[in-house]
């Protein structure tokens, strides 16, 4: 059963190469989620990866774990 994508991640029930398989899951089954919701993105961190590609997942799961805001984090980053 796939759960949030990001809390899978973070207690090591999924990785980041399993994003396929949550989005195709989400796609072919009734979550009564939003994508967004479904892989546990905040709507600034959906929108990041709108405009760039999958590898922004492994900052997204950094920041995560070491407690730090993605929206500063990318903030500084650029």
């Amino acid at each position: 059963m796939y759960n949030n994508f990001i809390d899978d991640c973070l207690s090591a029930k999924a990785y980041i190469l399993d994003l396929d398989k949550y989005i195709e899951y989400w796609h072919e089954n009734e979550t009564n989620n939003t994508l967004q919701d479904f892989l546990g993105l905040t709507e600034y961190e959906y929108e990041q990866w709108g405009k760039s590609s999958d590898s922004i997942f492994r900052d997204i799961l950094s920041c995560r774990q070491n407690g730090i805001d993605f929206t500063q984090y990318k903030l500084k980053s650029s």
